[in-house]
């Protein structure tokens, strides 16, 4: 028999999926000053962008990154905000932008308390500086910049008009949503944000809440809404054997995945379930799964799978397609769809001819030898239907009916 093989490649589809929303606190801040290029401020209470009120005005920067390890693998985020607390302001309306930087940095044990901390205090080992990512703590660098104030990328990720009010800021753009997701993608890559305030004005200098805050509510906050898919289902194929129509999925990840019910139809709108497999729960590990749907009597069958998570939510693959070369002849079985009694036509009829009724999953459910033209089916449930007759020469003929 003639094997006809189809592969479709699908993922499962993140809008039936709820969204969550979770808010990450600060994993490491500091500031840095040009023009103290030795001090910096790693366990203080306050963050420090914008310039002095001497002249020549001197800029400092503010920077800070977020741990995303709380957001499951596969995560897809639909939205990324900033938030940050301006609790001191020199009077007048700046713009702020937030760049990602490039390269990683530190954050020692340096506090200038709350009295000087403008200015900072000499940089303890492993704090930045102006021109260290990571200060020796003698007044050097174990690591420099590659460019002194930071490395960023040159195009802002988002920017937002701070004071003169103090109170709660947020950044918020496409940008800054990418970056997040680049770094939830790549963690190694995660070296979070440097905040500019206006270098060419002077007396432009905003002080915020750093993470370290006696105010815990004024602390920096990254808020994410992010959807996770299940499954992502790398490959979805099969083919017609001479056992039935055998089915292969593979999962690159799975999450919360409880099991998978295949679904089988003769039209492509209809389905109904023909066998569940269990799954592997939650795991990043490649996994192939595998079903026969048996006693296949259809030229043409639809399939999909209904992935279930363990709350309950279902997730429906894409559909694929196998045709089958059937060698047996097909006749009409009346009515159609039947109550009670199937009528055969006379010249279906003959004594000894075998008669078999498979459902849709495979199973054959009734039996027995022709000695009339009517076959009593009161007893099965509602579902779809193959009747196969056996002749005696062998030949085989096959109708289908719906109770």
């Amino acid at each position: 028999m003639k094997s006809f093989y189809f592969l479709f490649f699908t993922f499962f589809s993140i809008l039936t999926l709820n969204a969550q929303t979770v808010v990450i606190t600060a994993q490491a801040d500091n500031s840095i000053y040009e023009d103290a290029p030795t001090n910096s401020n790693g366990k203080g209470q306050n963050l420090f962008t914008g310039t002095t009120n001497f002249a020549p005005p001197s800029p400092r920067r503010a920077l800070l990154k977020f741990d995303l390890s709380v957001i499951p693998a596969g995560a897809v985020f639909s939205s990324a905000t900033l938030t940050l607390n301006m609790n001191k302001s020199r009077g007048s309306a700046t713009t702020v932008k937030v760049h990602k930087l490039l390269s990683n940095w530190g954050e020692g044990a340096s506090n200038a308390g709350t009295s000087s901390d403008g200015a900072g205090i000499s940089a303890l080992v492993s704090d930045a500086t102006w021109p260290c990512s990571f200060a020796d703590g003698v007044g050097g660098c174990t690591t420099a910049w590659t460019v002194s104030g930071g490395d960023y990328t040159s195009t802002a990720s988002a920017s937002t008009i701070v004071g003169p009010s103090i109170g709660n800021y947020t950044w918020t753009s496409t940008q800054i949503k990418s970056d997040v997701q680049n770094w939830h993608n790549t963690p190694a890559s995660n070296f979070g944000w440097i905040v500019i305030g206006d270098e060419v004005a002077t007396g432009s200098a905003n002080r915020f809440a750093s993470r370290e805050n006696a105010t815990i509510a004024n602390r920096p906050t990254l808020t994410v809404t992010y959807s996770t898919l299940p499954v992502t289902l790398s490959s979805f194929e099969g083919e017609h054997t001479k056992n039935g129509n055998k089915l292969f999925w593979v999962t690159a990840q799975e999450i919360n995945n409880a099991f998978f019910v295949i679904e089988h139809s003769l039209d492509g709108v209809n389905f109904l379930p023909i066998g569940k497999i269990i799954a592997n729960g939650s795991t990043t590990v490649r996994h192939t799964y595998s079903f026969l749907h048996k006693n296949v009597l259809e030229e043409k069958n639809f399939y999909r799978l209904a992935q279930t998570d363990f709350d309950g939510r279902i997730n429906y693959s894409s559909i694929i397609t196998l045709s089958n070369k059937i060698n047996s002849s097909f006749f009409n079985v009346f009515p159609n769809p039947v109550k009670d009694k199937i009528i055969l036509k006379k010249f279906i009829v003959s004594k000894g001819n075998k008669y078999f009724i498979v459902n849709n999953f495979g199973n054959t459910v009734l039996a027995g030898v022709l000695n009339s033209e009517i076959i009593d089916v009161h007893m099965l449930a509602s579902g779809y239907y193959f009747i196969r007759i056996q002749e005696k020469n062998n030949n085989i003929i096959i109708g289908k009916f719906i109770k």
